[in-house]
């Protein structure tokens, strides 16, 4: 290939799968709980955001004693 030249290459379609509807509710229930601590850890409100932060840290806490 001549140099300064560029390759087109077609597209690369994403694999397809399917969900079944407890994995969609499943799915959806994680997106909305992600979307609550996400608001709670940037809420004005002191008390809302520490409670947020703590709740986070302790359940990392709990991840990483589980995966020693």
């Amino acid at each position: 290939m001549p140099e300064g030249s560029t390759r087109l290459t077609a597209p690369v379609s994403p694999p397809s799968f399917s969900l079944t509807p407890s994995a969609m509710a499943a799915a959806a229930a994680e997106q909305q709980q992600f979307y609550l601590l996400l608001g709670n850890l940037l809420s004005p409100d002191n008390v809302v955001r520490k409670q947020a932060e703590t709740d986070m840290f302790e359940k990392f806490e709990n991840c990483v004693a589980l995966h020693k």
